[in-house]
C-alpha cells in the first residue's frame, strides 16, 4: 500500500507541475480537483489503517506504547466508536500512566459514553488519572459530571485539583447553559 501511495503521489506531482499541453484555467481547475480527491482518498485509507494500529497498540505489552497509542487515538478518534470503546477499555489498564493518557484522550474525543468511566476515575489511586479525569469531564461537558466534580472541588486534598474541578464545572455549565 505504501509503495502504491508513493507511486500515485509521484505521478500526481508530475502531472500537476508538468502539464503535457497548454491548458486553460478550467482544465487546470478540473485537474487540481481530481488530484485533491485522489490525495484525500489515499490519506483517508492511511488514516484508517493508523487508527486500527493505534487501537491494536493499546493492547501491547509495553506500557509506553500503550500510553502513546492512547495519546494518538485522542487526536484522531472523534466520532469513531471503535476508538472511543478502546479508550474506555484502556481506563482499566493496570498502569496509571496509560489510564491517565486514556482519560486525556477521552476528553479530546468528547464522547459522552465515557462520562461514567471518567467519573469513576475521579476516585482512582493515581493522582495523574484523577486530574486527567477532572479535565476530561470538563471537556466532554456532560451535566452528569457536575455533582461528582463539586465533590472533588470541595474535598480534594490538593488545591490544584480543586481548582481544576471548579474550572471543569464552569466549562460544563457554559456548554449546557445552566
Amino acid at each position: 500500500m505504501k509503495k502504491l501511495g508513493e507511486s500515485v503521489l509521484i505521478t500526481i506531482k508530475t502531472r500537476l507541475f508538468n502539464p503535457t499541453k497548454e491548458e486553460d484555467s478550467m482544465e487546470k481547475l478540473l485537474r487540481l480537483s481530481i488530484v485533491t480527491l485522489v490525495v484525500m482518498t489515499i490519506a483517508t485509507v492511511a488514516c484508517a489503517d493508523n487508527v486500527q494500529d493505534g487501537i491494536d497498540r493499546l493492547k501491547n505489552g509495553n506500557k509506553d506504547i500503550r500510553e502513546e497509542a492512547a495519546e494518538y487515538l485522542g487526536s484522531v478518534g472523534a466520532g469513531n466508536q471503535a476508538v472511543q470503546s478502546a479508550l474506555i477499555e484502556a481506563m482499566t489498564d493496570p498502569v496509571g500512566d496509560v489510564r491517565e493518557s486514556a482519560a486525556k484522550a477521552l476528553g479530546k474525543v468528547g464522547d459522552t459514553d465515557a462520562v461514567p468511566v471518567l467519573i469513576r476515575a475521579l476516585k482512582d489511586d493515581d493522582f495523574g488519572v484523577r486530574n486527567a479525569a477532572v479535565k476530561a469531564l470538563g471537556s466532554v461537558g456532560d451535566e452528569r459530571a457536575v455533582d461528582p466534580l463539586q465533590e472533588v472541588a470541595a474535598n480534594a486534598w490538593n488545591p490544584f485539583v480543586s481548582k481544576e474541578a471548579s474550572k471543569s464545572i464552569m466549562q460544563i455549565k457554559a456548554r449546557t447553559g445552566n
